[in-house]
């Protein structure tokens, strides 16, 4: 039946909570990485770096992704980072600590991931958690290290900025017009008052190189 449809999420990091939680809470019966074999596996990529199953992009978990409808959902790349140090942020701290503190986490994280240091890039630190989207949208070459846009595995890419309205559009597409997703509840975060307009001149920079594909391939 089509309340069954193998709708499978592409559980892009810093991305996936959101939407796994809002089409559960729906009633669609949803395929995930982090519920599957493939949560067992680590694959370790680059010069040691570890990242578990669920974190991979589709292109190297190919066999878990085979037959599937997926989705997905992408962010703006200067939300994710923002998303990612307030994850990490568990301080009660003023606004002047927070944008501080934000900063100096992208430029140190970012540094590490594009490899300023040492001119090797590490893109898989963190368990594979910086990866671009586009690796999980498209495709992931691990040899060059780059996105490989000729590959499809995510047919529906979803704003996380509109996860309720385009989802609801999705399922409908899929035959589900009974399930409907909530709007997204505001989360009380550490730091909640930054938003992108807090990042500096020099990270901004340091997120468009990272995550060129992102915005070039993403909009």
């Amino acid at each position: 039946s089509p309340q069954s449809a193998d709708l499978a999420l592409v559980s892009i990091p810093l991305n996936r909570g959101d939407a796994s939680e809002g089409f559960l809470a729906s009633g669609a019966k949803l395929w995930t990485a982090q519920k599957s074999p493939v949560a067992e596996e680590t694959m370790v990529l680059g010069t040691g770096y570890p990242c578990k199953g669920p974190s991979l992009p589709p292109s190297l978990v190919p066999q878990s992704y085979w037959g599937r409808k997926t989705f997905c959902v992408v962010r703006d790349p200067y939300d994710r980072m923002l998303a990612e140090f307030q994850r990490t942020s568990k301080k009660r701290q003023t606004a002047d600590e927070c944008q501080a503190a934000l900063n100096t986490f992208i430029l140190r994280t970012l540094s590490l991931v594009m490899g300023l240091d040492t001119g090797q890039s590490r893109p898989y630190v963190s368990g594979c958690r910086f990866l671009p989207q586009a690796a999980f949208v498209h495709g992931w070459l691990p040899k060059s290290e780059q996105v490989d846009q000729k590959q499809r595995w995510c047919s529906h890419p979803i704003s996380h900025e509109q996860l309720a309205a385009q989802g609801n559009v999705l399922l409908k597409s899929l035959d589900l017009p009974n399930l409907q997703l909530a709007p997204r509840q505001q989360k009380n975060t550490a730091c909640g008052m930054l938003n992108k307009q807090s990042l500096n001149k020099s990270c901004r920079t340091l997120i468009e190189e990272a995550f060129r594909e992102d915005f070039r391939l993403l909009g």
